[in-house]
């Protein structure tokens, strides 16, 4: 039993977020004494976490598949939220997220430093939510960044960020996807026939819309809040069509941190040039001339 967040609203729904006995068994070869790390990192990355003290314990995911079976009939008639596909989404992103949180805690990870969030749809009524990164261990001290809760962070930003927040005292918590689809009646005949030659608000889409938003990020920072984290920041929001007419769907993420005032006993000073010399390798990567 998952119980969400929801800020003015809260919903409760059953799900299984176990993981499948694939993955248990890929796990368990790479928490044997002598198997090969793996990780999504890329070159400058790599170097990057290693020089901070980070070692790559291996590549890890979550992932869940949502269909949207439930209608919601009731209220369409006034601006409401469609509960049911708010509620589909948050469960997607929540359990894909809990998955791949599971699969760095059972590695023994401090944390996962994030690298892709998809969601894709697919037979109409079928999402797909996903999410894929590198499970990372503190070498000089295990276990001493995981959250409050004693769960492995998760961090969605670049290693050169990471180092910067890391040095300033600021640890990870985690990354969140959080929504709302939200519902705007038809207007009468004669309220838009009374607004086809006037520059006018339309307040019954204006408090709709306005009121969306504000729930996908009230849920958002009350999640983040739930996890431990004390700062939330690069907040986004976006929004989309939500698969019914007059329907959209906002989405709002964010990162959530909390201090650590000794942090930077934890974490060495790093000479950043080499890294910066990789990375600019692959910004302007040299070519050879062509041959005939």
């Amino acid at each position: 039993m998952t119980t969400f967040s929801t800020g003015p609203a809260s919903y409760t729904g059953s799900t299984d977020v176990s993981l499948p006995s694939v993955a248990q068994s890929r796990i368990q070869h790479i928490s044997q004494a002598g198997s090969a790390a793996s990780s999504m990192l890329a070159g400058s990355d790599y170097l990057l976490l290693d020089a901070m003290g980070f070692e790559p314990v291996a590549a890890v995911m979550g992932l869940s598949v949502v269909h949207l079976g439930q209608i919601q009939v009731a209220g369409l008639k006034s601006a409401v939220e469609i509960e049911a596909h708010s509620q589909a989404r948050t469960m997607g992103w929540a359990n894909a997220m809990t998955r791949m949180r599971q699969e760095a805690e059972q590695l023994g990870a401090d944390g996962v430093f994030v690298h892709t969030m998809n969601a894709a749809r697919f037979d109409g009524e079928e999402h797909e939510y996903s999410v894929k990164g590198t499970a990372l261990r503190l070498r000089s001290q295990p276990g001493a960044l995981r959250t409050p809760s004693g769960q492995p962070f998760s961090c969605h930003c670049s290693a050169m960020l990471l180092y910067q927040y890391l040095r300033r005292g600021l640890c990870p918590v985690a990354v969140r996807y959080d929504c709302c689809v939200y519902h705007v009646p038809h207007r009468t005949l004669r309220q838009a026939l009374g607004q086809t030659f006037q520059n006018t608000e339309v307040p019954v889409f204006t408090d709709g819309w306005y009121t969306g938003r504000e729930i996908a990020l009230s849920r958002l920072h009350t999640s983040l809040e739930q996890a431990g984290a004390e700062l939330v920041l690069s907040v986004s929001l976006e929004e989309n069509e939500g698969g019914m007419e007059h329907t959209s769907e906002f989405r709002a993420f964010g990162r959530g941190w909390r201090r650590m005032p000794q942090l930077a006993e934890l974490i060495p000073e790093v000479d950043l040039v080499p890294s910066s010399l990789i990375d600019r390798d692959g910004l302007y990567p040299t070519t050879s001339p062509r041959t005939p």
